[in-house]
């Protein structure tokens, strides 16, 4: 099912909470990073995976090496001080190169050392998708971690299927803040709702508060999703949204209405339009509104997306309805920029200028990528209308490694062979045999991306695959396989 998102102006933020800073804007600050980075070289001895017996054979898996981040390093802009915030660190990885530990640390400028803020430990199924994803915030009190700060359950394909979170306050001291949302699916692991629950901090009692119910079509996709809201010790109704598709499976309509208690009747609330190109890019999205008068739908607000040769999305207008000319009218530009190996190198965040009739400058984003197109450092700025200029707010720096792992190409048993790799827009798998096999794609980090079933001669359409390094995982008639590659 082909989900819809709607862009909104927000440039990447630091964690919920900082430090204060005593660091002056023109002090350098490489020298400690790098220092961080000779003392934090990426810890040996990784484990490597057992041999496994394939097509009753024991096969003793090809050593891969592939570029991890180690660790990343956030400088923030506080008043006039420039300096560091956070750093997050990779412990320990599984034999697929997988993070399994991360530390998340505070700088603090007063003692001028790293506080304990996160601790973060994944685990994954045995296709590589994540399974449970636990991080515990550290009490500043007891000096310990705490339980819970988040954790989620998986399942095998990927999707989620329990949400917990706790927001304790900086010190550790008193729970703030938590909920419970639970995932529904039916044995194919199509969306069928959500429950939503609260959690008094102070008793732990559980306190229902929405409850979604979702109906499918034939193709497992949502025809009708109907919320109810915890009143009273029961379910009532709130408002339902009825969605239509195309026969590609693209959504091209979401229809939503609320539940009036007085009439106990359905009440129009919003009606959405959504129209693509013939590779399946969203063009439109459009908000109506109802004139309750006229019993006529108008526009509200409107996004329209362009898109490049290689189906990357490199601009969205948002238009909102302006109520004094009755007309749309512009309101933000979002520009995306790539550079020559497809890695997004800016994005640019602009406002619609009535006097002027321009876009002015807001934000912006700058990414600079290694060789390998890893990305390497990330700027936030913002435009000042007083000087005239981009200054910098928040500052990212990727430190990466090359780390062995096994287990990830098994193909030279049978002579399978990928290619092109690295590669752009389709990839082959030879040596296969002519029966149907089925390969999934997972990215480094175990999410899983693409499915296929195909036959000999086939190829896999990577075209809309951001860059990077990718686990093929191939359930063939005469065995399971493992290789990689890299998308350029």
């Amino acid at each position: 099912m082909k989900k819809i998102y709607i862009l909104i102006p927000l440039l990447l933020t630091s964690f919920l909470l900082v430090a204060q800073y005593n660091m002056p804007i023109n002090q350098p600050f490489q020298d400690d990073v790098n220092m961080q980075w000779e003392q934090e070289a990426f810890l040996n001895g990784k484990p490597k995976l057992h041999t496994q017996d394939l097509i009753n054979q024991s096969v003793e898996h090809t050593k891969e090496l592939i570029r991890v981040v180690d660790s990343s390093y956030h400088y923030r802009k506080a008043g006039t001080f420039f300096g560091l915030d956070t750093r997050q660190k990779t412990l320990s990885r599984n034999e697929y190169g997988n993070p399994t530990h991360t530390i998340t640390h505070l700088w603090d400028a007063a003692s001028n050392s790293w506080l304990n803020r996160f601790n973060t430990m994944i685990s994954y199924h045995e296709t590589q998708t994540r399974d449970i994803f636990l991080m515990q915030p550290w009490s500043r009190i007891g000096q310990n971690w705490i339980d819970t700060g988040m954790f989620s359950k998986y399942s095998i394909n990927g999707n989620l299927l329990l949400n917990k979170e706790r927001i304790w306050d900086l010190t550790g001291g008193f729970l703030a803040y938590a909920y419970n949302r639970s995932f529904m699916y039916d044995e194919n692991e199509n969306y069928l709702g959500l429950l939503s629950q609260g959690v008094d901090v102070v008793t732990g009692e559980i306190i229902n508060f929405h409850l979604i119910e979702n109906e499918l079509n034939e193709s497992g996709q949502v025809n009708k999703a109907v919320r109810n809201t915890w009143h009273q010790d029961q379910w009532i109704l709130n408002r339902q949204e009825i969605y239509t598709y195309d026969e590609n499976g693209y959504r091209t309509g979401q229809f939503t209405q609320n539940w009036n208690f007085q009439t106990s009747l359905w009440h129009d609330f919003a009606n959405y339009i959504f129209t693509y190109d013939e590779n399946g890019n969203q063009l439109s999205e459009v908000r109506q509104n109802k004139n309750f008068e006229t019993n006529e739908w108008y526009d509200w607000w409107r996004y329209d997306h362009t898109y490049d040769a290689a189906n990357r999305r490199v601009q969205s207008v948002y238009q909102k309805l302006n109520e004094d000319s009755g007309q749309l009218t512009n309101q933000w530009l979002y520009t995306y920029v790539f550079n020559e190996n497809g890695n997004l190198s800016l994005y640019l965040f602009q406002g619609w200028n009535l006097q002027t009739g321009m876009w002015d400058d807001f934000s912006r984003e700058l990414s600079t990528y290694d060789e390998y197109n890893n990305r390497i450092q990330l700027l936030s700025q913002n435009w000042s209308n007083n000087q005239n200029a981009w200054y910098t707010t928040n500052q990212y720096d990727y430190f990466w490694s090359n780390y062995e792992i096994t287990g990830i190409n098994n193909f030279g048993q049978l002579n399978l062979t990928v290619f092109p790799n690295p590669a752009h827009d389709i990839i082959y798998i030879s040596g296969i045999g002519s029966a149907d096999f089925t390969v999934k794609l997972y990215s480094i980090t175990g999410l899983l991306v693409k499915t296929e079933t195909l036959r000999k001669g086939q190829g896999i359409d990577i075209k809309k695959l951001s860059g990077g390094t990718y686990i093929l995982h191939i359930d063939a008639p005469n065995g399971t396989f493992f290789s990689r590659f890299l998308k350029k």
